[in-house]
């Protein structure tokens, strides 16, 4: 979801100052009435790419998100101003990766010890989706990203596991359930280990349904002019903070930007359905060039084929980028 971000001068002093006071030897503390811990709660979450490439996934909760601001130290002597964190290492090895985040006079730190195993080791990515039945809201099958792992381990949230690759799993009733994957993998006499979770939200047999996930492009004349577009059509209500300070609460707006910069945007979704209300929120970074320059978004599709499920197609969300290039998880590349 982050695309490299194209930063004014003036921003990018601002963010070499911020991260020099970090490291100055700030520990908690908090100036306001509320006590440190409920206003913001550092985490993360890492992920493996390719070779020693990482994607660091931030969980962190925040009484105000879009007013947080996060460092990261990647143990080998790197650092990042950034909402997530992407990093390749250039030697395998043990570091201590450490999240630091600032909110309203309040700071927090977490670290993670993280063995970076090298282009020979095995890949681990526990990250997977989940679908509902149709005919029975609270009976939900999941399914991983990674298909060759060694060992899957699913705790779903109530109390019950699972070491199936693709489980369904009927829960007790309607709530909300933080479900976990831990996948496994070994290959040349080296392991990883990779845990991923994520909320599901049960609202039993004729519950409404929440999807904050949003799409968005730029005007092909004015770059800092934006449209988005919720994946969810039929949503009782959709309120868009666009990371500017301002906010709007149409369908699919439009929102021009003040200029070149990177933005966080947010998307929360709240529907009813026969007496039961759902809410989810989903954030996703816009970088804006402003006119004149250049559009790079990333985001891409997928499909396997009807005939061989191992054959898999890939579609990108821009047509018209200058260059393309794909790394496919298996050690090849496009």
């Amino acid at each position: 979801m982050v695309s490299v971000a194209r930063l004014q001068p003036k921003r990018e002093l601002m963010k070499h100052l911020y991260t020099l006071l970090l490291f100055a030897g700030f520990s908690s503390f908090c100036f306001g009435q509320a006590p440190c811990d409920t206003l913001l709660v550092a985490s993360f979450t890492p992920q493996h790419g390719e070779g020693n490439s990482y994607v660091f996934h931030n969980t962190s909760s925040s009484d105000s998100p879009l007013h947080t601001f996060y460092n990261w130290s990647f143990g080998d002597g790197a650092t990042q101003s950034d909402h997530t964190g992407t990093h390749t290492y250039a030697e395998a090895g043990s570091y201590m990766v450490c999240l630091y985040a600032v909110l309203e006079g309040c700071t927090d730190t977490i670290c993670q010890e993280l063995q970076v195993l090298g282009d020979s080791g095995p890949d681990c990515n526990a990250q997977f989706q989940f679908s509902s039945s149709p005919q029975h809201a609270d009976s939900v099958q999941f399914n991983p990203g990674q298909a060759n792992a060694n060992h899957y381990f699913w705790h779903f949230g109530d109390g019950t596991t699972s070491d199936h690759h693709d489980p369904w799993h009927l829960y007790p009733g309607p709530g909300t359930y933080v479900a976990c994957l831990t996948v496994t993998n070994e290959l040349n006499g080296q392991n990883c280990t990779d845990t991923w979770c994520d909320t599901v939200v049960v609202l039993g047999d004729g519950g409404p349904d929440c999807n904050a996930e949003f799409q968005f492009s730029s005007s092909p004349q004015h770059a800092d002019s934006v449209q988005f577009n919720p994946g969810q059509a039929n949503a009782n209500h959709y309120f868009w903070h666009f990371g500017d300070g301002t906010t709007s609460d149409h369908h699919d707006p439009w929102h021009l930007y003040p200029g070149p910069g990177t933005y966080v945007a947010c998307l929360t979704v709240t529907n009813e359905l026969n007496g039961q209300n759902c809410t989810d929120t989903w954030c996703d970074t816009v970088v804006v060039l402003g006119d004149g320059g250049p559009d790079c978004n990333a985001q891409f599709q997928f499909s396997s084929s009807p005939q061989h499920a191992d054959s898999v197609q890939f579609n990108p969300g821009q047509a018209n980028a200058n260059h393309y290039f794909w790394h496919f998880g298996d050690g090849t590349t496009s």
